[in-house]
């Protein structure tokens, strides 16, 4: 018996193509969308460069950053410490007063000796801020290279407090920083009697300010910056 031949029976697939028009229309929708993207991108990035150069300054030859510190505003910067051509350390100062603000007056010419006292009189000791002041100036003069201590310049507070006495009068072979309260304004002078003694003068308790202002013109002068 013959076997019967069966016509293979074969299915026709039919590709659609989409319209020309449709593609391109695609295609610019596609190009949008990653512009839009991209323009997000750049704005965001450069709204935060934007921002942040918006706290960034310079001032007396260092860069400074303006940061909120637990709502308080600081003024940071850091600088190299080099001593006899030799990189020490890098030192982080932060201020409370913006420098470029720091209205104190400054009419002295600063040459310390190895080591520095910082010596208050019987009132700028109890202003609320006292303490601060001498720490920042300590550490900063400390960091920088010199020895630092702290005395009275009254000598019987001294002797009750054991601290050391100095005034202008002892200001022989170190450095004084004498540190009084005053009605005038707030300055830093230095002494027409002894040109190794620097009078600070406070006002009423604006003790971190000018120490801060200290610091900024022995900044500025290391740098080639002087105010």
């Amino acid at each position: 018996m013959a076997k019967r031949k069966t016509k293979k029976q074969t299915k026709k697939i039919e590709v659609k193509t989409q319209p020309t028009d449709f593609v391109k229309k695609q295609r610019r929708q596609l190009i949008w969308i990653f512009a839009i993207i991209v323009l997000i991108f750049v704005v965001v990035i450069g709204g935060y460069y934007f921002i942040k150069s918006l706290s960034r300054f310079s001032y007396v030859g260092v860069t400074w950053e303006k940061l909120d510190y637990q709502g308080i505003d600081l003024y940071h910067s850091r600088f190299p410490v080099v001593f006899d051509g030799k990189l020490q350390n890098n030192y982080n100062l932060y201020l409370r007063t913006d420098p470029r603000e720091n209205n104190v007056s400054v009419d002295a010419i600063y040459a310390f000796y190895p080591n520095i006292v910082i010596a208050n009189d019987e009132n700028s000791g109890n202003c609320y801020n006292a303490g601060m002041a001498n720490l920042v100036g300590a550490q900063f003069l400390g960091a920088i290279g010199f020895n630092v201590s702290g005395a009275y310049s009254n000598k019987s507070l001294a002797n009750a407090t054991g601290m050391q006495f100095a005034n202008c009068s002892s200001a022989y072979g170190q450095t004084v920083l004498l540190i009084k309260k005053s009605e005038n304004n707030a300055s830093i002078g230095q002494s027409n009697d002894n040109p190794n003694c620097y009078i600070l003068e406070v006002g009423e308790c604006e003790n971190l300010k000018v120490m801060e202002k200290l610091i900024i013109s022995v900044v500025g002068k290391s740098t080639g910056h002087p105010i």
